[in-house]
This record gives C-alpha cells, sequence and structure tokens, in this order.
C-alpha cells in the first residue's frame, strides 16, 4: 500500500471508530478499565477479569486530552480531561457526558481522578507557573457542586491518587522536589498525604526512589501504596513501580527500571496491573498492559479496577438503541 493510501487508512479507520457504537459492556468487580491516552488514542476499554477478553467502550468525542480515570461504584467509568473536566462514560451504551467543567477547574489542567468513600469525586487540578494554585477539588457525584479539599502547600504538580481505609488521601507529584545542586537538573516527586475530613495536609513522603510518581493505588491485603514513576531523565527513562509504606516510603521494586511506567491498579485480591510503555535507546517504543498474567500490547495508560462496592444504575436494556442515534 502506498504511504498516502496507509494514511488514509489510518485516519478513517480513526474516524469510523468515533462513531461507531461502542459494544454494550457489563462491569463486573475485579474488572479492568484502562484509559488508552497512549499516542493520542484517546480510547477507554473494558478488560474481563475472567477471561481476559478486552473490548473498547468509548472513544474520541469529549475525551480530547484525557489523563486518569476510575469506577464509580453506581457503574459509570470518570476521566479527568485537561480540556472537559470530568467526563461520565456509561459502559453499556458508551455515551460520554460532561459530569463537571470550568469553576475550579477554569485556567486548570486535572490530572488524576477518584471516587471519595462516600460517592463523591476528588480530581487533582495543576495551573502553569503564576496561573493558580495547584489543589485537590470535590466534585459531588451528581456533578452539581465543587469545593477545595486543599491547594497549595506541599502539591505543586498533583497527579494519580489514591485512597486508603483509613481516608487518608495519597497525591503523586512528580514535581514535589524542585530541582536543586542536590537532586541535579530534575526535580524529584513526593506523595502528599491528606486527611480526607478537614482536607489538612499530612506531611509528604520523599525518597530519591521516588524520582516522577504518577500514578498509584492502595492495596487492602497489604495495607501498602502501589506506585509507579517515570524517571528523573524525561517522561520515559529509569522509570519504575515500588510497594510504598504509608508512611516511611519506598520498600521495594515491584516492576524493572527502564520502561515508562504511567498506570498501575490493585485489584481485590491484590493482584497487580501495570500500564507502561518500552523504552530502547532512550526512545520511546510500543506501549503496553500488563494484568492478570497477560499482555496487551498496542494501548496504554491510566488503570482503574472496578470496586468490589458496585451497584450498577446506569444502563438500561434498550441503551444500544440510544447509542446508534447518539
Amino acid at each position: 500500500m502506498k504511504p498516502c493510501l496507509a494514511l488514509l487508512a489510518i485516519v478513517l479507520g480513526a474516524a469510523l471508530l468515533a462513531a461507531a457504537p461502542a459494544p454494550a459492556v457489563t462491569l463486573r468487580p475485579g474488572d479492568l478499565v484502562i484509559l488508552d491516552n497512549c499516542a493520542g488514542h484517546n480510547r477507554v476499554y473494558h478488560v474481563d477479569h475472567a477471561t481476559g477478553a478486552m473490548s473498547w467502550v468509548a472513544a474520541a468525542r469529549l475525551l480530547a486530552d484525557p489523563s486518569d480515570v476510575a469506577v464509580h461504584p453506581d457503574g459509570r467509568i470518570l476521566v479527568a480531561d485537561r480540556t472537559n473536566g470530568v467526563v461520565a462514560i456509561d459502559p453499556a451504551t458508551g455515551a460520554q457526558s460532561v459530569l463537571s467543567s470550568g469553576g475550579l477547574f477554569s485556567g486548570g489542567w486535572p490530572g488524576g481522578i477518584a471516587v471519595a468513600p462516600d460517592g463523591d469525586i476528588l480530581v487533582s487540578v495543576d495551573f502553569a507557573a503564576g496561573a493558580g494554585t495547584p489543589a485537590i477539588v470535590r466534585v459531588d457525584s451528581t456533578g452539581a457542586s465543587q469545593s477545595i479539599v486543599t491547594s497549595g502547600g506541599f502539591l505543586r504538580w498533583p497527579r494519580g491518587m489514591a485512597i486508603a481505609t483509613d481516608g487518608t488521601l495519597f497525591v503523586c507529584d512528580p514535581d514535589g522536589q524542585p530541582a536543586t545542586p542536590y537532586t541535579g537538573a530534575y526535580a524529584r516527586g513526593t506523595i502528599v498525604r491528606i486527611a480526607l475530613v478537614g482536607g489538612t495536609q499530612l506531611g509528604q513522603i520523599e525518597s530519591e526512589q521516588l524520582s516522577g510518581p504518577f500514578d498509584a493505588d492502595w492495596s487492602v491485603t497489604t495495607g501498602r501504596l502501589a506506585e509507579v514513576h517515570a524517571g528523573i531523565m524525561g517522561p520515559c527513562y529509569g522509570g519504575g513501580a515500588l510497594w510504598v509504606d504509608p508512611v516511611s516510603g519506598p520498600l521495594f521494586a515491584i516492576g524493572g527500571s527502564g520502561n515508562c511506567f504511567n498506570g498501575i491498579a490493585v485489584g481485590s485480591d491484590g493482584e497487580l496491573a501495570f500500564s507502561g510503555m518500552t523504552v530502547l535507546n532512550h526512545d520511546p517504543g510500543d506501549c503496553y498492559v500488563s494484568a492478570g498474567g497477560r499482555t496487551f500490547s498496542g494501548v496504554g495508560g491510566p488503570l482503574a479496577v472496578v470496586p468490589t462496592n458496585l451497584t450498577p444504575t446506569v444502563g438500561v436494556s434498550w441503551g444500544r438503541i440510544k447509542a446508534l442515534y447518539r
């Protein structure tokens, strides 16, 4: 196939994927949701925990610049998008809607998203230098209101978040320690500990191993954080994954260095899922997701596990008909 025809086929294929109705997906506790933002794909996939079957849920449209994903106990897939704020997706139809935008997000970039124990939605927001104060914003489950949980303090470039069983919020901040003669030419990261009730910043976990923490998840089975970082020599060099003590910091590696890790999730059974990008001679390579002993190539990005307290309230039996005309 000639180069121009090949390019045309790729463009048409992407357009058809964005326009076509997504297959109906039934979420079950323990299933994996992938926000595939590798190479600008901007798609959401579902992986059945039992069978390993992967299917796409939604693509493009409101997913303009997606940065993180979470699953609400009511069955909605929630995406933090730097352009459209919080986007809600009905997995039964693939229908997308803006749940919350503007307001406290104005001028900033939603970077991370998590669901609080009460069902409210937490979004980490950062700003260009001087344009605003980095913050954690609480959005009520209907999207009707926004409020500040905490801002400033240890937060500089907040990204992925995890919530411990005691209500402590852990926020990955790849720019938590500014560049100094002691840290070298690149900033190092920290994990900021925040009390969800009251929003008090309890401190930060600092370590030379936290060279750019990007995403984290809480393990109920170990009472520790699983954290991924990209490295200090650029977005895809020297990255890895760690078990992190919630107070003292990294314990030991659970993923090899040399790859760019950008997503991690812990299942209810303690099983880990990773997302990353291979690196060859310091250059980015192929995206992949590793979960349940399986590897999915060509996709990569933030991950979320469907919660055990899933009580779906979205999706109806005639949703596929609606999807054909949305």
